[in-house]
């Protein structure tokens, strides 16, 4: 290296190894520059966020901690903090903690879109709303929250108004597949049948969901993870988190059947000793393996999470190891299944 303190060289091959999928390097590039320049302000959001990609959340919350101590007034690291509490479940934190950085910064966006993303998670409906539509009067442009929005009022059960909002945003963002299909579930309630995309569908649309998630609770963490990640990037996702207003009260052993043998394109499963034990895993894997073997393709997209040996999937089916590989490699690899090869995973 001829400049070996050159921070900005740094941060730049640490970025150039994350987007290769070589996060182990860049992490290890990251430590280096924030040991060497522990002021760096971008070397520490950056580590965080690779830390995170590794699935290590909690030293993640460690680093961006110290940055706010440092830093107490960095938005970004503010924001990892709540963002990185909520990928964990632990949404009363993740709560309080935006609402300290909104106290701070009273016009901050993302942290205001955060916020309304945790109440949704927590059943806080009714709060979200109102702040939904804060967000919105205030920004017209903020798909984000119009499309948070238009989603809450679908939960909420306020139809006419989710339907109508949905329909403006296609209007002005034709190209958003997540409109799109929150658009045709709208649609679909109200008419009693699956409204895919009212003279707007494509090919893609054959299918309710994209990916349908199977998964054993005690893998949540991961399962969700997935879920946020291709949610992220457009893609519809059958994640039950995503469905507890429509699953509320519905025949589930009925409504699941139909969902893994006819609504998804391709059913993500999550394979550990724990999906292995669980009633209803085996209830959905059975009906998505009758699916694979009716349609005699690559339905089913295992994930392993250790070597448990699941009845039905062969050892000889490909997999993806989570031990090995990273949770951007399997989104690429989702990415790449659904055509959306030109989608950048970071």
């Amino acid at each position: 290296m001829l400049f070996p303190q050159d921070v900005v060289s740094r941060n730049g091959l640490a970025l150039t190894l994350r987007e290769l999928g070589r996060l182990g390097e860049a992490l290890q590039v990251l430590e280096e520059t924030v040991t060497a320049f522990p002021r760096d302000l971008h070397s520490r959001n950056s580590l965080a966020d690779t830390l995170i990609r590794l699935s290590r959340h909690e030293d993640a919350l460690v680093v961006y901690r110290e940055t706010i101590t440092l830093f107490p007034n960095d938005v970004v690291s503010r924001n990892g903090i709540a963002e990185t509490l909520k990928q964990v479940g632990r949404l009363a934190e993740a709560e309080r903690f935006y609402r300290e950085t909104i106290q701070m910064f009273p016009h901050e966006s993302v942290s205001r879109v955060g916020l309304a993303d945790a109440l949704r998670r927590s059943a806080k409906f009714d709060d979200a709303l109102m702040l939904l539509r804060e967000l919105v009067a205030a920004n017209s442009e903020d798909v984000v929250a119009a499309s948070m929005l238009a989603d809450t009022l679908f939960r909420l059960g306020n139809l006419d108004d989710a339907i109508q909002m949905y329909r403006d945003l296609v209007r002005r963002f034709p190209h958003s597949p997540v409109l799109r299909n929150g658009l045709a579930e709208a649609l679909r309630h109200v008419a009693g049948r699956q409204a895919r995309f009212e003279n707007i569908g494509t090919s893609k649309e054959k299918y309710r969901y994209q990916v349908a998630l199977s998964f054993a609770g005690e893998d949540r963490l991961v399962a969700g993870q997935i879920a946020d990640e291709l949610g992220a990037r457009g893609v519809s996702v059958f994640y039950d988190e995503y469905e507890k207003a429509s699953l509320w009260g519905k025949d589930l052993y009925e409504h699941l059947s139909r969902v893994y043998s006819e609504e998804a394109q391709y059913c993500i499963v999550v394979i550990s000793e724990h999906y292995a034990r669980k009633l209803w895993p085996r209830h959905e894997l059975r009906h998505a393996q009758e699916r694979a073997f009716r349609e005699k393709r690559e339905y089913l997209l295992p994930i392993r999470l250790d070597d448990t040996t699941i009845p039905g999937i062969s050892e000889t089916v490909g997999y993806i190891d989570l031990r090995k590989d990273t949770l951007a490699s399997v989104i690429q690899a989702v990415l790449r299944k659904l055509g959306n090869v030109d989608v950048d995973v970071r």
